[in-house]
């Protein structure tokens, strides 16, 4: 693939000027994602040349497919855009489902192949779970890891019970009241404060849109009442279904007959209902909500299992699902959203028990 090809098959993709709109090779990655090529080599040589440093791979097809993703992982992770988070690229390596390419390590992203989550980090740029990097990576790394990665942080928790329900659909509303119906089996007992004192609400508000930013201060009481009644009657009677059918029935209702001297207030209303079901379809797709030991409630990729760890690495701006092999290495399985350490509440205690992990 010419650079010439690559360059005007961007424009197009992107519908925007090439010549004024050059990225870092990190950015080109996941803007082409989506794109196909021939030789699935060609997802990092093929966009070299729209990007503003494409001098840090040198292009080689004597290389194979995995030794080419390696060699762009290394590239990225240890000469990054954001030196004091440069672990944060590793959520573009989640694996929902089973590796197409089982021989290429777990770590590594796949940039020949299609997203399968909306970006962790992409959902909210506020993030900053595992703060700035505060040790020497490359020398941690050293030269015996080529093709592993060891990185320092901590385990938070063990994930103890898994949600049923996910996305992998594109109806919105299907998934917004399959997550409504999911979360609420996962939540503490009602009149009970979660870890970070909040209310089951604003949990469930912000866990729910992976930290989106969304509050229920003025639309939440409908739900609020829901989640009481869900909790106590458990999801397993079937008119919890009915319930919420008629909880967003009444909201529904009201937003469309409020007082007409009220009609910002129920255009706010509407606007917020609908924003709200797209970014919760979008945060659970092909993502599973979970609850670990101490009672932090989380959402991560469908693959994760019962078991695995919650891991706070430095210099990630957000949290990873790792699961501890029998060579006591860990297997990568992707990133997390985990409510009440994304900001960095746990570093404190976190750096008191860090440790290091190999990734393979």
């Amino acid at each position: 693939m010419e650079v010439w090809h690559s360059r005007n098959a961007l424009r197009r993709y992107l519908k925007v000027d090439i010549e004024d709109a050059l990225f870092s090779l990190s950015a080109t990655l996941k803007l082409t994602r989506e794109l196909k090529s021939s030789d699935p080599r060609d997802a990092v040589y093929g966009i070299l040349g729209t990007a503003m440093n494409p001098e840090v791979i040198k292009v080689d097809y004597s290389k194979t497919l995995r030794e080419v993703l390696v060699e762009t992982a290394h590239c990225l992770i240890f000469d990054p855009d954001d030196v004091t988070h440069p672990l944060t690229i590793l959520y573009q390596a989640d694996h929902p489902g089973k590796p197409k390419q089982p021989e290429i390590p777990s770590w590594v992203p796949r940039w020949h192949e299609p997203e399968q989550c909306h970006g962790m980090y992409s959902s909210n740029g506020n993030h900053n779970a595992g703060g700035a990097l505060n040790y020497d990576l490359k020398k941690l790394q050293g030269t015996s890891y080529r093709d592993k990665l060891r990185v320092r942080g901590y385990i938070l928790d063990i994930i103890s019970t898994k949600s049923d329900f996910s996305c992998p659909t594109s109806e919105e509303e299907k998934g917004f009241f399959g997550v409504l119906l999911a979360l609420p089996s996962l939540m503490y007992p009602p009149g009970s404060p979660y870890i970070t004192g909040e209310s089951a609400l604003e949990v469930y508000a912000q866990t729910s849109t992976l930290g989106g930013n969304f509050h229920f201060a003025h639309y939440g009481s409908m739900l609020g009442s829901f989640l009481g009644e869900a909790a106590q009657q458990g999801l397993n009677d079937n008119r919890i279904e009915g319930m919420l059918l008629q909880y967003w029935g009444i909201f529904e209702h009201w937003a469309q007959n409020v007082d007409e001297f009220d009609e910002l207030v129920r255009d706010e209303a509407l606007d917020w209902a609908a924003e709200f079901m797209s970014s919760v379809h979008t945060a659970f797709r092909n993502r599973h909500a979970f609850r670990t030991n101490k009672g932090y409630l989380g959402v991560g990729p469908s693959s994760f299992l019962l078991g695995d760890q919650v891991c706070v690495l430095f210099g990630s701006r957000v949290p990873f699902v790792l699961r501890e092999m029998e060579d006591n290495m860990f297997s990568f399985i992707g990133s997390c959203y985990v409510h009440g350490i994304m900001h960095g509440e746990t570093l404190e205690d976190g750096c008191k028990m860090s440790r290091d992990f190999i990734l393979r």
